[in-house]
C-alpha cells in the first residue's frame, strides 16, 4: 500500500501535494433508542450494504440469521427498510442512519460492501471487517484492507447466514486482527486531512506557494 502511494506520488506533477485522508462524518449523536441497545448488552455487530443500495434484501436477511446462529447481537443499518427480514431476531436492532464516528467504537466488528466511507470510518475506529465488495472500487478497497490485516472478506455469493456466523467468530476471536486494527487507528488518530487541504487551498488562493513535495521512488 505505501509503495502504491509512492509511486502515485512520484508520478505525479510539481504542484501534487498530497495530505491525509478527509474522514467524514456529521458526527450526529446516537438516538437515545440506539444508545439504550448499545447500553443493553455485549458489543454487537453493525452491517450495512451501502447508503444507496435498495436491493440487498438477501445481504439483510443472512446478517440477521448469521446473528442469531452465532449468537451475537447485531445492527442492520440500511434506510430502505423494505431490505429487511418481515421480523428481526431477539438480539438484533434497525437504524436507518447512524454516524460512523459515535457507532464504530462501540461494536465488536463491522460488516460492509467495502466503500470508501465506510472502509475509512472502520480504519479510523480500529474495529475488525468484514467486507463483502460489490461494484467499482470497493473490491480495491477491501483488498488494502485485507493487505493491512485488518479485515476478512466474503464474495456476494457466498454470502449465507451460515457462513457469515462462521466469519464473525473467527474475526472476533483473532487477537492478532484485533491488535492491528487499534495499531492502523492509532496511525489515522492524528489525521487532518480537511484542515491541511484547506489550509493548502488557501495558500494558492493568496499567492503563496507551497512547499514542493519530497519525491520518493518505490
Amino acid at each position: 500500500m505505501r509503495s502504491t502511494a509512492f509511486r502515485s506520488i512520484a508520478c505525479a506533477p510539481a504542484n501534487f501535494h498530497p495530505t491525509p485522508f478527509p474522514l467524514f462524518d456529521d458526527g450526529a449523536p446516537l438516538s437515545a433508542e440506539l444508545q439504550a441497545f448499545l447500553d443493553a448488552g455485549a458489543a454487537p455487530v453493525a452491517f450495512t450494504s451501502g447508503t444507496a443500495n435498495a436491493t440487498s434484501h438477501v445481504f439483510y436477511a443472512a446478517s440477521a440469521e448469521a446473528c442469531r446462529l452465532s449468537g451475537k447481537r447485531g445492527i442492520l443499518i440500511t434506510p430502505h427498510t423494505a431490505q429487511l427480514p418481515a421480523a428481526l431476531p431477539p438480539g438484533v436492532a434497525h437504524a436507518d442512519y447512524v454516524s460512523f464516528k459515535a457507532l464504530l467504537p462501540r461494536v465488536a466488528a463491522f460488516v460492509h460492501h467495502g466503500g470508501i466511507g465506510s472502509t475509512s470510518q472502520a480504519l479510523a475506529a480500529g474495529v475488525p471487517q468484514l467486507i463483502q465488495p460489490m461494484a467499482f472500487d470497493q473490491f480495491d478497497n477491501a483488498s488494502r484492507a485485507l493487505r493491512l490485516g485488518v479485515a476478512r472478506c466474503i464474495a456476494p455469493k457466498r454470502y449465507t447466514a451460515s457462513a457469515v456466523a462462521d466469519q464473525l467468530k473467527r474475526l472476533t476471536a483473532d487477537q492478532a486482527l484485533t491488535a492491528r486494527c487499534k495499531a492502523v487507528a492509532a496511525m489515522t488518530a492524528a489525521s487532518a486531512g480537511v484542515g491541511e487541504a484547506c489550509d493548502l487551498v488557501e495558500k494558492v488562493l493568496a499567492g503563496v506557494s507551497p512547499a514542493p513535495v519530497t519525491r520518493t521512488a518505490s
